[in-house]
């Protein structure tokens, strides 16, 4: 089954880029939200991230993925739309007049993708966020069971956390005004359609090291940050 109905693309002009589709759920190993270009080679950061929002209304999780035979969660029938002009842009429907919009960027220059989320709606919203990463080479997937035998560090601080393989592959996630809980997740057998309908390997393992938590006033923004190296500098001076 595939859901794609077209794909949108965000270069940095140094090799890098993000690249989904308009359901926001990845049907090629190409598909993410940040593959950096570092010395003559593009490595898939964060492949994508599990979303979960409560409100009064309960759970829902806006997240999609392919796994053998299956989409889960089926984020996807909450979007109400989507549009590529200035930027791929999402609007979802999350509970009785209680909206969301979020925004994907990237800036110019640098391998970093910022994903902002609006509440457009009255009411306060929570946000749980796993990023889920992949470190490896754009044109492969990792291989099955990978993650329970790498050796990787936690990198966690005020507004970060991120994951280092010991082959030297690394991936950060910065966020403001947000609390970090650490808990390691392997998503198995993410599956690509596309790359099964191709004859290539298609699933793979991800690894989430654990959840961020934002609290979304109504009319509030909050933002992410994807990077694969570390940033010195106040998030604000990303932000586009």
């Amino acid at each position: 089954m595939s859901l794609t109905g077209g794909e949108w693309i965000l270069t940095n002009g140094v090799g890098g880029y993000a690249l989904g589709t308009s359901f926001m759920i990845n049907e090629r190993k190409y598909h993410s939200l940040l593959v950096a270009g570092k010395r003559g080679r593009r490595i898939n950061i964060l492949p994508t991230v599990e979303e979960k929002v409560v409100s009064t209304g309960g759970e829902i999780y806006l997240d999609s993925n392919h796994y053998p035979g299956t989409v889960y969660p089926e984020g996807y029938i909450f979007l109400l739309k989507s549009w590529l002009r200035p930027y791929p842009s999402f609007a979802y429907k999350v509970g009785e007049e209680v909206y969301l919009l979020k925004k994907i960027m990237m800036v110019e220059g640098e391998n970093i993708t910022v994903v902002v989320y609006k509440n457009l709606s009255s009411e306060k919203l929570r946000l749980e966020i796993r990023p889920k990463f992949a470190l490896r080479d754009h044109h492969w997937v990792n291989t099955p069971g990978i993650w329970d035998v790498l050796e990787v560090e936690i990198i966690k601080g005020e507004d970060l956390t991120g994951v280092r393989k010991n082959s030297g592959e690394e991936g950060f996630v910065y966020f403001k005004n947000a609390v970090f809980v650490e808990e390691h997740i392997i998503y198995r057998k993410v599956t690509y359609p596309l790359e099964a309908a191709r004859g290539y390997e298609a699933s793979e393992d991800l690894f989430a090291p654990g959840k961020i938590i934002f609290d979304l006033p109504p009319d509030g923004e909050m933002f992410f940050l994807v990077s694969s190296e570390y940033l010195s500098g106040e998030l604000s001076d990303y932000l586009i």
